[in-house]
């Protein structure tokens, strides 16, 4: 398999957002003050990404300082941060340009501002304020490379460690002996820094050819670029962004068995296709200038959201699951786009635009307010279930259309709808006839079968509005509910997800039951159930929770290993474990996807247990950036109302962690501590209170009074308390079914929610009159969840006593208890 990493970079904008000072549009060839700079072709190289521009003048100011503020919002643009949390700073006001772009910045984890609450947005950035940031979106271990930079000697502890980090891997370099920590960055310097970064987070297919191994599936951890025409990418699984770039042209790719786990990006590729084949893709954005690419669905693959900022073909092939397109507002208006095969949702926001359906179905067609004078073509082969007109557009041709919702003046559909309903006071044309809703004083109507008038009668007295939708809507919403089961295998629904629906129907219910709800109520209840519909839909467990959750621990173990150096430096693992953590994820065989078959629950919660707890001794061997010992002087395992007890070296606080997190550095210890304790007094005893923790595994970190972080301690465990409540009494009835005896054993299974772990169930059985060591295991491995085992096999004995016994199991720590009862079968049928 080929692989460069070079200085090509993610073309992975979204969206286009004007950035004060140096970064509003202007083409590249107008930057007139970035001639002869050292940076020169990086920043034209960005400039042709869309990561930034010039000011309006022409130029780029290259030397200028760079703020705070535009640093942050060129963080997000270049590597793709979107998600948003709420800000406290003091001097950060809604409104202001860079509210947004510093509230993506804190949910990144990338800055947390100052001590006294601020941000300090019109501040110019330093050099060491810089490295931190950097340090911490790549997520690298603190360094003690800083020291040989004379001018970073004394420089504090909040930055020094993370100098040293970008200084190992060659993304900030100082001169003659001097770092600079407190500079100001400039732009050049700002543009080249980060492009340095993205380089480390991504992998570059640059020249045509065929990537991925023949057979398996290989796992990658960061983001991709594919970066020329005529490449292939197969059998890879991408943690990250998948990036097409505008450096393939007009040019063919393909992505076979190619799975997507981030966003995919098109911005390049020709008429005759980018070609998915047996791919799952969550997102995909194309933004191809011209317009003239055409993505092809073949096979098995699945697109769960499609957003086409531009113009393009789109084209599913029999056997494709294209869920939901959305034509942006941001296209522009003239732009084509062609649609073909069968797409469940297709929402047009774009004005201005021609669509085309000559082929294929679409499950619910809608045309937004903000798609004005848009024209959809269709054909005699064109079918569409439900089709919403809420903009002054038009539908033409002979396609098929089962119901229409005509919301806007203006508005035409060329075909005859099987059934439509019109909004109060709006008029259009409908198969080449007039049509209107009903107004207020001349009755409601609204509703018209083959396109004829559905104008409201002279009487004078208004109409209740009409609820047709709003009853099916209900409908399907109920039928939902009742069919939905909420659990943790595949196809089910996370529990609580049926809350929303049922409150969401019970208040359309009452609209649907007010005599004298208004028509604009009536159609505001109607979008409010279907929308809700669509969010529980998009719940469903495509994967059951263990698989996930395996998924996640292999995922996090790549992502460890990716980082990781042995050596006898700290943040460096022991000699050899990389080999070994290695050899335990290659044993682990390729987890099937939403389609194949899954797996028994006994072989996931084997595999998750088997790695965490390898993974857990890999992490232990990484030395710390202290030398602090937690030394136990007690037993290892205690119950959740008792203590560990243990000394500390040094003076600091320990943390407990579970064995499920993997924590790299002291923010994020403290982040996923279950518990800590303040180490009052050195090598005496310290009590760390097991109070309030779930039964399972847990290691120990000391963070000292300097902030540095100690190597993990692992092997603590709180277990469960187990007592005659654990699992009850079972019950067991006894039936003659079809011929046989059928026994029926039920328990409760309290325990699973105070443990860590995986947790399960044996059955055990043997005639009461016998001693309990001639008893047959007849279920070895229940997963929790389950409180109910059919005993129907063909050796149970009519008039016969039968004890048995419900143990409950773990694979992460002994539990040990059981509970039996006894049944007597029946002795007639």
């Amino acid at each position: 398999m080929k692989s460069r990493f070079n200085i090509l970079l993610i073309a992975v904008m979204l969206f286009v957002m004007s950035v004060p000072m140096g970064f509003t549009s202007a083409a590249a060839k107008t930057l007139s003050d970035i001639q002869g700079n050292w940076a020169e072709k990086t920043i034209e190289d960005w400039v042709n990404k869309g990561f930034i521009s010039g000011n309006p003048d022409g130029t780029f100011k290259p030397g200028a300082p760079i703020t705070r503020a535009e640093l942050v919002a060129l963080i997000n643009r270049s590597f793709g941060y979107s998600g948003k949390e709420q800000v406290r700073f003091s001097d950060v006001p809604a409104g202001q340009w860079y509210s947004e772009e510093v509230a993506k910045a804190v949910a990144a984890g990338y800055t947390t501002g100052f001590s006294d609450g601020t941000f300090k947005p019109a501040q110019s950035i330093t050099r060491q304020e810089l490295a931190v940031m950097v340090a911490k979106i790549l997520k690298l271990e603190a360094s003690d490379s800083a020291g040989k930079f004379t001018d970073t000697a004394n420089s504090p502890a909040w930055s020094k460690g993370y100098i040293g980090a970008v200084i190992d891997k060659n993304i900030m370099q100082g001169d003659s002996g001097m770092f600079r920590p407190a500079s100001n960055v400039s732009r050049a310097e700002a543009v080249a820094i980060l492009d340095r970064a993205l380089k480390q987070r991504s992998v570059v297919y640059d020249a045509a050819g065929v990537f991925g191994p023949a057979t398996g599936t290989e796992t990658i951890d960061r983001n991709v670029i594919i970066d020329a025409p005529g490449a292939t990418l197969q059998n890879v699984e991408i943690h990250g962004d998948l990036t097409i770039s505008a450096n393939v042209g007009n040019g063919d790719l393909y992505l076979k068995n190619v799975k997507v786990n981030g966003t995919t990006v098109v911005n390049g590729g020709g008429e005759h296709s980018v070609h998915m084949v047996n791919s799952v893709i969550v997102k995909l954005v194309v933004n191809k200038k011209d317009g003239s690419v055409r993505i092809v669905v073949e096979g098995s693959t699945s697109i769960q959201e499609a957003t086409l900022q531009t113009g393009a073909t789109m084209e599913g092939e029999e056997g494709a699951d294209i869920q939901r397109v959305t034509l942006s507002e941001t296209m522009p208006a003239g732009s084509k786009v062609t649609l073909i095969g069968t797409f469940e949702t297709v929402d047009i926001l774009a004005a201005a635009i021609t669509v085309g359906i000559p082929k294929g179905t679409v499950g619910h067609l809608n045309i937004a307010p903000s798609a004005d004078q848009v024209s959809v073509n269709t054909s005699n082969d064109t079918q569409i279930t439900s089709l919403v007109l809420n903009a002054v557009a038009k539908v033409l041709g002979q396609g098929i259309i089962q119901k229409a919702r005509i919301l806007a003046d203006g508005a035409s559909i060329e075909s005859k709808p099987k059934q439509v309903e019109v909004g109060e006071n709006v008029r259009a044309e409908v198969g080449g006839q007039t049509v209107t809703g009903g107004s207020g004083n001349s009755g409601a109507g609204g509703s018209s079968t083959g396109g004829g008038d559905s104008g409201g009668d002279d009487s004078g007295d208004p109409k209740p509005a009409n609820k047709t939708s709003l009853s099916s809507a209900i409908k399907q919403a109920q039928a939902a509910y009742d069919q939905a089961v909420e659990g943790n295998d595949r196809g089910q629904y996370p529990f609580g997800a049926k809350d929303a629906l049922k409150a969401a129907i019970q208040a359309a219910s009452i609209v649907l039951n007010q005599s004298d709800a208004a028509q604009q109520q009536v159609d505001a209840a109607v979008t409010a159930l279907n929308q809700q519909i669509m969010i529980f839909s998009s719940k469903k467990n495509l994967l059951s929770v263990s698989e996930v959750r395996l998924q996640q621990l292999i995922d996090q173990a790549n992502a460890i290993l990716g980082s990781a150096v042995e050596g006898s430096k700290p943040g460096e693992y022991e000699m050899g474990s990389i080999a070994i953590l290695e050899s335990t994820l290659n044993g682990i065989p390729s987890l099937p996807g939403p389609k194949g078959t899954p797996w028994p629950q006994f072989n996931l919660d084997f595999y998750t247990s088997a790695l965490r707890d390898d993974l857990n001794v890999f992490v232990a061997g990484k030395k710390g950036e202290s030398d602090a010992v937690i030394t136990n002087l007690a037993g290892l395992s205690v119950s959740p109302n008792e203590s560990f007890s243990v000394s500390a070296s040094v003076y600091g606080t320990v943390y407990v962690v579970p064995y499920s997190k993997f924590p790299l550095n002291a923010d994020e210890v403290r982040r996923d501590a279950a518990t800590f304790t303040e180490v009052t007094a050195t090598d005496s005893e310290t009590q760390v209170s097991a109070s309030g923790l779930k039964a399972g595994n847990y290691k120990m970190y000391l963070i000292d009074e300097e902030g540095k972080l100690s190597k993990a301690f692992i092997g603590y465990q709180v277990f469960p308390i187990v007592d005659e409540n654990t699992v009850g009494v079972p019950n067991v009835t006894s039936q003659w079914v079809e011929g046989r005896i059928v026994n029926t054993v039920t328990w409760n299974d309290s325990l699973a929610d105070g443990i860590d772990g995986s947790l399960y169930y044996m059955i055990s059985r043997w005639k009461t009159d016998e001693d309990f060591s001639s008893g047959v295991e007849i279920a070895d491995y229940i997963p929790v969840g389950t409180q109910q085992f059919i005993d129907d096999d063909p050796e149970l004995m009519p008039g016969t006593s039968y004890t048995y016994d419900v143990m409950v199991g773990s694979m992460d720590f002994a539990v040990g208890y059981s509970s039996r009862a006894e049944v007597t079968t029946p002795t007639e049928e």
